[in-house]
């Protein structure tokens, strides 16, 4: 919201097996995986998506020597790296403009760096297993449709054509005459499978 700051909590509700956030300031009941007010005075409102990271605290670390973390008391202890041994139930999607699409982190595991389309536009998916990152960016550049292949530096992949490297989380390239550009990123979540295919069941799910 720009226009107004909102405090969120949880609501202790879930709607479609998933987490319903609440408003201090209005009390407005809001659904986290749409980001949008579901009732009370906000309904109808749609929260701006900002870009995140799922990794582990090693790989973060590693890129970002000088974060502070907030340390707060765990309620769970299941919600670790290893939750990904059930990789058939998550999937990482991208929704936009009405449009929605998801892969299966099962299918990521099997095909790290995957080139595919979202409703037209070349996109290329790509899944770390060591940090569990992901990250879907589009694939044109200046015109240019790019194709990647992973590279032998652990968190790079190489681009086919011109051999140079591109750091697989942030998109940019880090060498030769594309040195210092950078992919666009598609901003999406990871989710269970069915609280995905629930609120988006249009959409594709490549598994």
């Amino acid at each position: 919201m720009k226009d107004k700051d909102l405090t969120f909590q949880v609501s202790g509700k879930l709607w479609n097996r998933s987490l319903v956030m609440s408003d201090v300031e209005t009390g407005s009941l809001w659904s986290h995986i749409l980001g949008e007010a579901m009732s009370g005075p906000m309904k109808g409102t749609t929260l701006e998506l900002l870009a995140g990271e799922m990794t582990t605290w090693e790989d973060w670390k590693k890129r970002q020597p000088q974060t502070q973390v907030l340390n707060l008391s765990r309620t769970a202890d299941e919600f670790d790296a290893d939750i990904y041994r059930r990789a058939r139930d998550y999937v990482f999607g991208v929704a936009q403009l009405g449009k929605a699409k998801a892969w299966g982190m099962q299918f990521l595991s099997d095909n790290p760096v995957y080139h595919d389309e979202f409703f037209g536009e070349p996109v290329v998916v790509v899944y770390d297993e060591n940090s569990t990152r992901i990250g879907v960016f589009h694939r044109t550049l200046e015109g240019q449709i790019l194709n990647f292949e992973k590279a032998l530096f652990d968190g790079y992949l190489v681009e086919f054509e011109t051999g140079v490297l591109m750091d697989s989380l942030s998109g940019e390239f880090t060498e030769g005459p594309m040195s210092g550009k950078q992919l666009k990123p598609l901003l999406g979540i990871l989710s269970f499978k069915k609280a995905w295919e629930t609120f988006h069941p249009d959409g594709e799910v490549v598994r």
